[in-house]
């Protein structure tokens, strides 16, 4: 049997009169909250807080609609351009023809064109709209409550010109009982007559009842589209916008506008209320629910939540009252948005507010409440007390003057591992010997009763030791002393504190001391032993381990050469990781440097055999770089500084290990000045380009020159191209460095072209460039930039930049290819070209390296390696160009072996662009009475 059941069973079973006077102590409470409730919501009570949750509701309801209505708005920007002009008919007649010669679909004009009727304006408007047509246009009808001397007839202010009546329409905003425009209205009295509203009129196709819609301003102001009169009168306007679309224009200047007071947005234009209004009704009927229903269903809610109210107690029926409120909130939102139904929550929340206070009253007497209120409070004290006690995380002990304890909680049973039973005959001493001490010295006990923080040793039964905190208070209960400690076992947090210590001085891979431990260590052995030497470490090779077996064997290969350092070195030595794969030492030295350099010996040893990892054999090599104290430096970042240098010029050299020398120091120096210096002299244009002519050898003439930059800094002088260009790699500005070179190339290019000279330009990329997937965009731009045929630029990519990446090199190159531009390869034999990938690279150019054309003059060997590179190259169809050629006997040489192109000094150096033009009417590389004729000149 269910609950409900069986209580009805119970009742059936009373005696009549107690069933009788169960049911009215029922009723009586629900009767009297929904008498109060109906009381106040026909005194209209209730109707201002009805206005609240409604517009609370379209608040949240609020959304973007898609409408089709435009509003046109004589706004501030319209007021300052026409002003109150007496040409506002006209201006009103113009702005009509725009809009529907425009395609609108209706337009109506809500502005008071008659408030200044006469007989030449009302017709000038009326002949302008016969001419545009009436069916589309709609107008306000205003009407003047004014009278006669005699005061019996009103003054009707209608047009004098015979205006169509169905043109005419009312614009007059009904306000409601909070003086806020709520509702519209399908007619209007004007005057004697009834007009229809604008609205009705704009919505004839729409159901419209009699009794007015509510207009719903939960609809967004951004659903409508707004233009600006004065821009559609100027034509300054996208007609697709008002394409069969209804138009309303009105003044929404604040001081000129119709302002209305409307619920959310307090006023808003009269223009923009009719717009709110006709897309209420545009986008349907909406319901309310009937007065008699809402106050039947207040009145069923009263007694349901009576029976509630009454079987349960004060709290959880505060609780259902707080879960009540929200949700008929809710599902009055939900009904209004899925099911257009509007529902006045107030008479139900009133309703359920007064059922819990009223069965509350009804259960309880004054005497009771007064009762229920001490106990309560006095047990929630209690309460308190007790959860606050047993389930705190730390241990609570209390005890008196002699150190015997009276109260303990279950976390310090925890803690110290004695059970309840045990604390009676144990003192404070035998869980924190120290805070006994204390105990017995009043003075430090009341020193102390601000609940300061002391870290003491906690004993347990056991006998284990462990750090804890006391906070320890004094007070006095019934002239008795007793003191309170709260104590909490702080192990973790010693153990996280050594754990942090630790990680902050140790690398987290290899557990090797860090650079910030390794310096204080320095500074410690410095300042006992002047004489100490500092190694810096760096692995050759390791980016490629990573690259191609992973992070995970990186990780595994640092830890091996972490064992194989530690192994190595002497004892006394302090090994770090400094970052990467770097490490650095120091070791304390007795006698000259000599026994370091033999200490970097046995490292570079070590790592001469592969190491084995995961069943590989990974080959590194190593650099080292050496600073000794006092000679180079006394201080640990400058030792390290030093090293840092010695180990960089080791790892350029190859050399393998390297001592520091001062010179290193102007070095580094003159490299900072440079970086230092090359963006700028990017970004202001201080770079020059240099032009060397390449030649046929067949015919002698020119076929093309190749760009080289250059750079002359007024505080450093010449910088090398070798010198700037690897800084720019190394510091981010090698994009930069590579659009300004290619801009002022093809910027020469085109100065050429307009002097009739058609020659090829070739540009030098670097290793970089070739793998950035940008690079042909920026070649196209460049190209665009300057109106330069792709066919006329050549770019030249090391062998050593497209083996760096070759399968990332083909893509870019074949992208490069594709927009018809030359790629050759430069310096070709000095690199490690594989001829696969020489074969697959869209690549028409082979440019011999000047290391084998000057040995050309010095035996058959040099004629061997050129003649078999031009053989090669033939054979996979490519040009080949010989660079630098410092003598005729060498141009003779190489123009015998088949060669196809050359450049060098003794044909010509690198000039500037003007002086091209001067190089080939001197050019005579046959010695002919006249010089050549070249074919590149027109």
């Amino acid at each position: 049997m269910g609950r409900d059941h069986g209580f009805c069973y119970f009742v059936a079973l009373l005696p009549y009169q107690k069933t009788m006077k169960f049911i009215r102590s029922l009723l009586r409470p629900a009767l009297l909250a929904y008498g109060i409730t109906s009381l106040l919501f026909m005194l209209s009570v209730l109707e201002s807080s009805s206005f609240f949750f409604t517009d609370w509701s379209a608040q949240i309801l609020r959304n973007t609609v898609k409408s089709d209505v435009v509003v046109v708005q004589f706004d501030f920007k319209t007021l300052r351009e026409l002003g109150d002009s007496e040409k506002r008919y006209t201006h009103h007649a113009e702005l009509l023809k725009k809009l529907l010669d425009a395609g609108a679909r209706r337009v109506f004009m809500d502005f008071d064109v008659f408030e200044y009727s006469d007989a030449m304006p009302d017709q000038n408007l009326y002949d302008s709209l016969q001419a545009i047509g009436f069916d589309r246009v709609l107008i306000p009808l205003s009407w003047s409550n004014q009278r006669d001397s005699s005061g019996q007839e009103a003054a009707d202010s209608s047009p004098i010109a015979p205006f169509p009546e169905d043109i005419l329409v009312s614009t007059k905003l009904v306000l409601g009982s909070d003086a806020r425009v709520r509702q519209v209205f399908p007619l209007d009295m004007v005057g004697p007559n009834p007009v229809p509203t604008a609205v009705a009129k704009l919505s004839e196709a729409h159901e419209f009842p009699e009794a007015g819609r509510d207009i719903d301003f939960s609809i967004h102001p951004s659903s409508f589209q707004r233009l600006s009169y004065v821009d559609v009168l100027k034509g300054h306007f996208d007609a697709s916008v008002v394409k069969n679309k209804i138009v309303i224009a009105g003044p929404t200047a604040s001081n000129v506008a119709v302002e209305a007071p409307v619920p959310i947005y307090r006023s808003m234009p009269s223009s923009l209320v009719h717009a709110f209004a006709y897309q209420s009704i545009e986008n349907g009927p909406t319901y309310t629910v009937p007065v008699w229903a809402l106050m039947l269903i207040s009145l069923l809610t009263a007694i349901l939540l009576q029976g509630v109210f009454f079987r349960i107690g004060w709290r959880p029926g505060l609780f259902v009252m707080l879960a009540l409120v929200p949700s008929i909130f809710i599902l009055s939102l939900l009904a209004k948005q899925h099911l257009r139904l509007t529902i006045d929550i107030v008479p139900l929340l009133c309703v359920t507010i007064l059922c819990f206070v009223s069965t509350m009253l009804a259960k309880l007497n004054q005497q009771s409440i007064r009762l229920w209120l001490q106990k309560g409070e006095l047990d929630e004290k209690e309460a308190k007390i007790t959860e606050l006690v047993n389930h705190s995380i730390d241990a609570i002990v209390t005890f008196d003057s002699r150190g015997a304890l009276d109260l303990i909680n279950p976390a310090a049973e925890n803690m110290f591992g004695y059970e309840a039973a045990d604390f009676p005959n144990l003192k404070i001493k035998s869980l924190i010997p120290d805070l006994s001490s204390q105990v017995e010295d009043r003075m430090t006990v009341e020193e102390r009763t601000s609940g300061a923080t002391q870290e003491m040793e906690g004993r347990a039964k056991n006998g284990r030791t462990f750090p804890v905190d006391v906070s320890l208070s004094r007070s006095e209960v019934n002239e008795r002393i007793l003191y309170t400690a709260i104590i909490r076992d702080i192990t973790e947090r010693k153990r996280q504190e050594a754990r942090l210590r630790y990680q902050a001085t140790h690398d987290a891979l290899t557990g090797l001391p860090n650079r910030s431990l390794l310096a204080r260590r320095m500074e410690t052995a410095l300042a006992f032993n002047k004489s100490i030497a500092v190694l810096m470490i760096d692995l050759n090779g390791f980016k490629d381990v990573n690259d191609t077996l992973g992070h995970d064997v990186g990780d595994l290969v640092l830890r091996t050469v972490s064992k194989q350092l530690l192994t190595t070195m002497p004892k006394n030595t302090v090994v770090a990781r400094i970052g990467g794969d770097e490490f650095a030492a120091f070791v304390p030295i007795k006698t000259e440097a000599e026994e370091v350099i033999e200490l970097a010996r046995k490292l570079l040893e070590s790592l001469e055999d592969p190491l084995a990892v995961r069943g590989i054999e990974v080959q590194l090599g190593m650099s080292v770089g050496i600073a000794v104290s006092p000679d180079h430096a006394d201080e640990p970042s400058k030792l390290l500084q030093c090293a840092d240098l010695a180990m960089i010029q080791a790892k350029q050299s190859a050399s393998g290990y390297q001592v520091f020398d001062s010179s290193m120091n102007k070095m580094t120096i003159r490299r900072l000045r440079i970086a230092g210096k090359l963006k700028s002299a990017i970004a202001s244009n201080k770079l020059e380009m240099h032009y060397q002519p390449k030649v046929e050898l067949a015919e002698g003439s020119l076929a093309g020159v190749e760009a080289l930059v250059r750079w002359n800094d007024p505080d450093l002088g010449a910088i090398y191209p070798d010198e700037f260009i690897k800084l720019a790699e190394t510091s981010g500005l090698v994009r930069p460095l590579t659009i300004s070179t290619m801009d002022m190339s093809l910027a020469q290019h085109a100065n050429w072209w307009r002097q009739g000279i058609r020659v090829s330009i070739a540009v030098n990329l670097s290793a970089h460039m070739i793998q950035d997937p940008e690079l042909p965009q920026i070649i196209l731009d460049s190209l665009r930039k300057y109106d330069v045929d792709p066919t006329f630029l050549t770019l030249e990519l090391t062998e050593s930049a497209i083996m760096s990446d070759p399968k990332r090199a083909l893509g870019v190159a074949n992208e490069v290819s594709m927009l018809g531009i030359t790629l050759a390869v430069d310096d070709f034999g000095t690199g490690y070209s594989s001829l696969a990938y020489l074969k697959d690279l869209p690549v028409e150019e082979l440019k011999i390296d000047k290391s084998f054309v000057l040995d050309l003059s010095g035996g058959s060997e040099g004629f061997h390696i050129i003649n078999s590179i031009i053989t090669l190259g033939h054979g996979l169809g490519l040009k080949i160009v010989a660079e630098g050629v410092e003598d005729r006997e060498t141009f003779t040489i190489l123009h015998e072996a088949g060669c196809d192109l050359a450049q060098g000094y003794w044909i010509s150096q690198p000039i500037v662009g003007n002086q091209l033009r001067d190089w080939i009417k001197n050019w005579n590389p046959f010695e002919l009475e006249q010089p050549v004729q070249l074919r590149s000149v027109e």
